[in-house]
């Protein structure tokens, strides 16, 4: 036994398992949840149940394949660096951040690419394993250490998995969504009904009988949908803040605390003015900018 937790504390592939799966335990809740909803919907029927649990896994593996992340890359509208200012801005720093990067943590893909989303906004995300994009108002508005900060950041995403687990996430809600669209169908078809027998008068033996069961149908049907939606949102949320937590560690760790740290003053001035409901916060999928640049001030 004494062995056996021995490797279990030194083993590297144990390791990195557990530094992929603490901080990503909210969007493990929410595939366990998923499903859960598929062997209460199907228990009657385990050959319906294994077809879907086979057609989620063959689109999961298509989704991590590099045809999935072609395709995901297609449809964000990217594309690559083409000009030459681009070129000789952003080709060198993401080499430098890349090296660096590789450096800490070698298990890192040797594919990962760089792209360009034409876009004003002041923005960076990676997804898949081998995708980093930049807007166009990020190459033109910040300069070359913000940039470098973007892209440590970045890269701590691909390192830590976060990107593969979202992926993951986006394939299950798209399952998900199927049932949210028969359960908006079976609601419209119950509206509809309720509306051919509105002129039955309240507490007759037909309004006992099928309305009044129908109307308590589509209640709870509306608000176990709007229930579900509130929790994934919840979940989805506090697991994406801890991984931009960690991306922000990632990039302090490879050396551009305070590249990054330029990079969310820029975010913060540019953001005053942006006023957020209480659910609005709550569903947020990234943490305050004053609060992640008082982590990097306090490492």
């Amino acid at each position: 036994m004494e062995k056996i937790m021995h490797f279990l504390r030194t083993n590297v592939y144990v390791e990195r398992v557990k530094h992929f799966l603490r901080p990503n335990a909210p969007f493990m809740v929410w595939m366990a949840f998923i499903f859960l909803i598929y062997i209460l919907l199907f228990h009657r029927a385990w050959n319906v149940f294994a077809v879907l649990v086979v057609f989620h896994l063959i689109s999961l593996i298509v989704a991590f394949s590099p045809v999935g992340e072609w395709f995901m890359r297609k449809m964000d509208g990217v594309r690559e660096i083409e000009t030459q200012m681009e070129l000789d801005i952003l080709d060198p720093l993401f080499a430098e951040v890349y090296h660096e990067a590789n450096q800490k943590y070698d298990y890192l893909s040797c594919n990962i690419e760089l792209y360009i989303k034409d876009e004003a906004d002041i923005n960076g995300y990676a997804y898949g394993t081998n995708t980093i994009v930049l807007t166009r108002g990020a190459v033109e508005m910040m300069d070359e250490d913000q940039i470098k900060g973007v892209l440590a950041h970045e890269f701590g995403h691909l390192a830590n998995g976060d990107t593969r687990m979202l992926l993951a996430l986006t394939v299950g809600n798209g399952f998900f969504s199927i049932f949210y669209m028969l359960a908006g169908l079976v609601n419209r078809i119950i509206n509809h009904y309720l509306k051919d027998t509105s002129h039955i008068e309240f507490l007759s033996i037909h309004y006992c009988a099928y309305v009044l069961p129908l109307k308590f149908s589509r209640f709870v049907l509306t608000k176990t949908v709007l229930l579900i939606q509130l929790i994934s949102a919840l979940l989805i949320a506090v697991g994406r803040r801890n991984n931009e937590y960690r991306a922000d560690e990632f990039a302090c760790e490879i050396g551009y605390q305070e590249h990054l740290r330029s990079v969310l003053y820029l975010l913060h001035e540019t953001n005053i003015n942006q006023k957020l409901s209480f659910m609005e916060k709550m569903k947020s999928s990234h943490p305050h900018i004053a609060k992640r640049i008082n982590r990097l001030e306090q490492m």
